[in-house]
């Protein structure tokens, strides 16, 4: 909470709406999440063409990307995810 002013967060929304009106994919973004894959698909309503990041300051990676690799492959290479989750999400970046 309070991570983003609210004009980013504000600019962020919009940002990922036009994504997702344009190219049909969903990012959603979930913070402190505990709890089984699945219960999160439901909870984000995701579908194939959906992303998942999730943000957890307490858990050694802090970044985590849950996505339908057989969508996917086509789009995205799946080193991409790894890098990200690799380079950014460990903890010493983000602090």
């Amino acid at each position: 909470a309070g991570v983003f002013t609210p004009e980013r967060a504000s600019a962020l929304t919009a940002e990922l709406t036009e994504l997702e009106s344009s190219t049909g994919w969903k990012v959603r973004v979930v913070t402190g999440y505990e709890g089984a894959i699945n219960d999160l698909y439901r909870t984000t309503r995701a579908d194939r063409k959906t992303v998942i990041m999730t943000a957890d300051e307490f858990k050694g990676n802090v970044l985590e990307f849950y996505y339908d690799t057989s969508s996917l492959k086509e789009v995205i290479p799946k080193n991409v995810f790894q890098e990200m989750r690799g380079r950014y999400g460990n903890k010493y970046y983000v602090y």
